[in-house]
C-alpha cells in the first residue's frame, strides 16, 4: 500500500509539473469578460469593425448633437446608410444599442450638418434668385419629391416624365459645376436625392426626343455649346457628320427632328 500511495504521488507531482509548463508556454487563461460574446454583435462574436464604427457615430453625435451623418461624410456616412439599409439582418443587441444613442432609421439630417463635408472648397457666393425662378424650382422639386414617393427612385424616364427628367439632369450639372446653391442642395440631399451619382450613358433616342423639345421652344436646333444638356452632343453629331462615320439611320432621325448640318447664326 506505501509503495501505491508513492507511486500515485510521483504521477500527480510529474501531472501538475506538466501542467504548470503548458500554462507558461500556452500564456495566460483568457478572462471570462473577454470569453463572453459580446451583446451587440451578429453571432455572439466580437466585431473590431461595427464597435469602431460605432464608436465614431457616438463622436459624431458629441460634436453634432444627432446622428443624421451625411453620406459624404467619409466612411462614416456609407456605414450608417448601411446599417438603415440591413436593419432586417441586424441583431437584436445592435438595433437596441444604435436606437439607445439616438440613431433613426431615416435620414432627416438637417443642411448645417452637410456643408462641411460637402467639398473641401466653398461654393461661390450665390446671387439674389429670381422669384419667379424660384418658384418654378420649388415646383419642380415638389414633383421629384411626388415621383420618389410613387416609385422609390429618381430615374424619371425621358419617355414618360421628360421635364422632370431635363430638370434633374440640370441639378447634376449644376452641382458638377459648382453652381447649384448650398439651400438647394441641402433640400435634394434631404429627401435622399444623390447629386454626385453618374448617370447611365443616355440613348441616341432619349437625345433625340430632348432635341425635339428644344426645337418645340426655340424654333430650331442651333443648340449652342453651352447648353448644359445637349450643347456638346449636338457638336459630336455635327462631327460625326463631317467625317462620314454616321449611320443613315441615325441622319434620318435628326433630319426628321428639324436638325439641319449647317448652323443658321
Amino acid at each position: 500500500k506505501n509503495s501505491n500511495l508513492e507511486g500515485r504521488s510521483v504521477v500527480a507531482s510529474t501531472t501538475n509539473e506538466l501542467t504548470s509548463n503548458s500554462r507558461k508556454l500556452l500564456g495566460p487563461t483568457p478572462s471570462k469578460e473577454k470569453m463572453i460574446p459580446h451583446i451587440g454583435s451578429r453571432n455572439g462574436t466580437y466585431d473590431a469593425k461595427w464597435e469602431a464604427k460605432f464608436d465614431e457615430l457616438l463622436a459624431y453625435k458629441q460634436e453634432h448633437g444627432d446622428c443624421q451623418v451625411p453620406q459624404r461624410y467619409s466612411d462614416l456616412g456609407r456605414w450608417v446608410k448601411n446599417q438603415r439599409y440591413s436593419k432586417k439582418k441586424l441583431s437584436e443587441a445592435r438595433i437596441t444599442r444604435l436606437e439607445e444613442v439616438g440613431f433613426t432609421w431615416t435620414s432627416t439630417r438637417a443642411s448645417h450638418h452637410v456643408e462641411p463635408y460637402r467639398r473641401s472648397h466653398e461654393r461661390p457666393h450665390q446671387a439674389t434668385l429670381d422669384p419667379k425662378k424660384e418658384a418654378r424650382w420649388d415646383e419642380m422639386y415638389a414633383q421629384l419629391k411626388e415621383f420618389r414617393g410613387e416609385n422609390g427612385h429618381f430615374k424619371a424616364p425621358l419617355s414618360s416624365h421628360s421635364q422632370l427628367r431635363r430638370w434633374i439632369d440640370k441639378q447634376r450639372h449644376s452641382f458638377k459645376q459648382n453652381m447649384l446653391p448650398k439651400a438647394r442642395i441641402a433640400r435634394l440631399e434631404a429627401i435622399g436625392f444623390d447629386l454626385g451619382v453618374r448617370q447611365s450613358p443616355v440613348s441616341f433616342e432619349d437625345r433625340i426626343a430632348q432635341l425635339k423639345e428644344y426645337f418645340q421652344q426655340s424654333g430650331n436646333c442651333d443648340v449652342p455649346l453651352s447648353h448644359p444638356i445637349l450643347g456638346k452632343w449636338v457638336w459630336q453629331q455635327r462631327n460625326e457628320y463631317k467625317k462620314m462615320n454616321m449611320s443613315e439611320k441615325r441622319i434620318k432621325l435628326l433630319e426628321a427632328s428639324g436638325f439641319e448640318w449647317q448652323l443658321s447664326f
